[in-house]
């Protein structure tokens, strides 16, 4: 007779926002990492997509497309079907406006998952710039 599986707690979806260079990506991979969980970084998806402009796409098309949320838009599906295959999700993110927000939300009601929002800032404005203007961003692409 086979054994009932333990009960699992609901997904989580955890959205780390902030601006650029406060450590999103760090601090993201690492805990996504140590917990088990998927993740997602909205520049990923959107450097992907300019690749496109390699094999003829219309790179204004592209440009206005990425630029109006289509990275995002990526984002919210793939986090919604890990959520329904019943895994943890950080996605990480700017994640400036209400829309956005709003969007991230309705995936984790849509999905039942756990919610929680994190955003991350740098205190040091000084280290902030620094980081900002000295950081390389690591992510090759080539068609």
């Amino acid at each position: 007779m086979r054994q009932p599986e333990p009960p699992r707690s609901r997904p989580a979806l955890v959205v780390i926002g902030g601006l650029p260079a406060t450590g999103k990506s760090t601090v993201g991979r690492a805990v996504a990492r140590r917990l088990g969980a998927s993740y997602l970084r909205i520049d990923t998806i959107e450097q992907s997509l300019s690749v496109f402009s390699a094999y003829g796409a219309d790179t204004d098309a592209l440009c206005h497309a990425v630029t109006h949320g289509l990275g995002y838009d990526v984002a919210y599906a793939l986090a919604e079907d890990l959520l329904t295959q019943g895994l943890h999700v950080f996605a990480e993110c700017v994640n400036p406006l209400k829309v956005t927000r709003d969007a991230w939300a309705a995936v984790a009601r849509r999905t039942a998952a756990q919610f929680h929002e994190v955003e991350l800032i740098c205190s040091d404005p000084a280290e902030h710039a620094h980081r900002a203007t000295t950081r390389t961003v690591a992510l090759a692409l080539t068609p």
